[in-house]
């Protein structure tokens, strides 16, 4: 009888350092989960001057000039969280690339998922690239935009693509065998719970807790 005491404390010692060391792992140790988000609706829009009477859809994706965009939604309703990094992969072709002063303008906007004609206008100007010759793929990282939109319960983030100046001629998607233009992003594998302090409190409780007994058993021997 005389050892329960410094039995209880052992084992009380016990817990507390391996949660301790569990809680240590965890917090410098969060690893992310990647992944891609396809756009729910992706099409191509044609103006003025080649549409006198509005604007038309297109069958293909193409960027040009005042006369062609692109307009694409994506989904976001399912994020309860924002990602710790998200940005948009734009793959593109540039049959008509004008030099220095050629740009390929991103607008953002909140959207419905389904692209219309009177999207033509819609979004702000985000992002401008310029220069850009033959790129391959334009990436604009939209990670506060993304935490933005989920935060104010948006169900869908949009972007209108244009070409602000110069007569480059892009075009996207699998007409011209290129791939989806997709939001990549991260999410945090592991995030900390709110009641972690809480947590923390009660173990280091029980550490003092185990201490007292354990003093108490030696001076009782």
């Amino acid at each position: 009888m005389s050892n329960m005491p410094q039995k209880l404390g052992r084992k009380f010692h016990s817990v507390f350092s391996f949660a301790a060391v569990g809680l240590v792992v965890l917090a410098f140790h969060s690893p992310v989960n990647a992944a891609s988000l396809s756009a729910t609706d992706i099409m191509g829009l044609r103006g003025p001057p080649f549409v006198t009477t509005g604007v038309i859809l297109l069958t293909f994706q193409s960027v040009k000039a005042t006369e062609d965009r692109v307009i694409a939604h994506y989904d976001i309703s399912g994020f309860s969280v924002a990602p710790v990094a998200a940005s948009l992969f734009i793959p593109v072709r540039n049959f008509d690339p004008s030099g220095a002063d050629g740009t390929f303008d991103v607008y953002s906007f909140t959207g419905d998922g389904i692209v219309s004609t009177d999207e033509w206008n819609s979004g702000v100007l985000f992002q401008s690239f310029s220069g850009l010759g033959q790129p391959g793929a334009l990436t604009v990282d939209i990670t506060s935009l993304m935490a933005s939109a989920i935060g104010v319960g948006d169900s869908f983030l949009s972007f209108n693509f244009r070409v602000g100046s110069g007569l480059d001629r892009w075009f996207l998607g699998s007409p011209v065998g290129l791939g989806d233009s997709v939001i990549d992003y991260q999410m945090s594998a592991i995030p900390l719970p709110a009641s972690l302090p809480l947590f923390l409190s009660g173990l280091v409780g029980l550490g003092v807790i185990g201490r007292r007994k354990k003093k108490v058993a030696l001076q009782a021997g």
